[in-house]
């Protein structure tokens, strides 16, 4: 310790702030990409465990006092916003009890203070929300969620046509073990592209209209079809050390965004698929008998249940 330390005492470090921003590549919570619905789950990782998590009017409201934000959600961790503290107001009732001290940024720019702006870019939008309908009404909070006005461009190229140019690719036997695979490769370690977005892919999608928040209940049949006939390259093999099944995970939102957990929908009927992953040496599973751990185990891989 220096000696102006010494006599005046070690300047207390300060912690960044935080910076959220909407722009062309999506959302961002410091360098974390962030899409809606998301999981309870995805924002701890983020943000750290919540202050208060409670059930209320038929919601759980979620806070990060320290923060200054806050979300609710109704279904399995379906999480279709995120709001950030600017003022105390008495009259709204779930809300967190610090301010959010951080930076808000739209497109680079920042629109702290503002509420007169076009937040809505792409698929996502932020709002600022004001109590009252008096102009002079103050912002009291800002919320980062879906733009549900947003429509694809009729010219936009979709990119998530399934493309047959894979020439050495994997066999898989289950369709659920490919599909957490899937998850590690695509949404984990984000090499398997593109990056699937389930109200991106129903806007780009030709064949019919798909109603995401009407029909999201249950597996929507053309994700599944693209899942199927997705391609993956026996060279990703290797890479995979780890199958981690959550409720939360991307690939589920994506399929079935909101599915409660509650059946067997994406459990896992057969592990034959492993034999062509060499480095896979952890599973985390949703359910499966005793002797399947013990199968796994056998093989050299740490198996155990969620």
């Amino acid at each position: 310790m220096g000696l102006l330390d010494k006599l005046f005492g070690r300047k207390k470090e300060t912690k960044e702030r935080m910076k959220i921003e909407l722009n062309e590549q999506g959302i961002w919570l410091d360098a974390h990409s962030l899409t809606f619905p998301t999981s309870i789950t995805y924002l701890n990782s983020i943000l750290g465990e919540p202050s208060r998590e409670y059930w209320d009017d038929n919601m759980w409201h979620v806070a990060w006092d320290d923060l200054g934000i806050y979300t609710e959600y109704g279904v399995m961790d379906n999480v279709i916003s995120l709001s950030f503290l600017q003022h105390p107001q008495e009259e709204v009732k779930y809300r967190s009890i610090g301010l959010y001290e951080g930076d808000i940024y739209l497109n680079g720019v920042s629109v702290r203070g503002k509420k007169d702006f076009d937040g809505k870019i792409g698929p996502w939008a932020l709002y600022a929300l004001c109590y009252g309908l008096e102009g002079n009404s103050p912002v009291y909070s800002y919320q980062l969620g879906k733009n549900y006005s947003y429509v694809a461009s009729a010219k936009k190229k979709n990119i998530y046509a399934v493309k047959n140019n894979v020439k050495d690719s994997i066999t898989f036997s289950d369709f659920n073990f490919k599909l957490a695979v899937i998850d590690e490769l695509m949404y984990v370690q984000e090499v398997l592209k593109p990056m699937v977005e389930v109200y991106e892919f129903a806007n780009l999608y030709k064949g019919r209209s798909i109603d995401v928040d009407a029909e999201g209940y249950d597996p929507i049949p053309e994700l599944v079809a693209y899942f199927k006939a997705l391609k993956i390259d026996k060279k990703w093999a290797d890479s995979v050390t780890e199958i981690y099944q959550d409720g939360g995970n991307e690939i589920y939102r994506t399929i079935c965004p909101f599915w409660d957990g509650e059946d067997d929908t994406f459990t896992i009927g057969s592990f034959a698929d492993i034999d062509q992953f060499p480095n896979l040496k952890k599973m985390t599973l949703f359910q499966t008998e005793e002797s399947v751990l013990d199968a796994l185990k056998a093989k050299g891989i740490e198996a155990t249940l969620l």
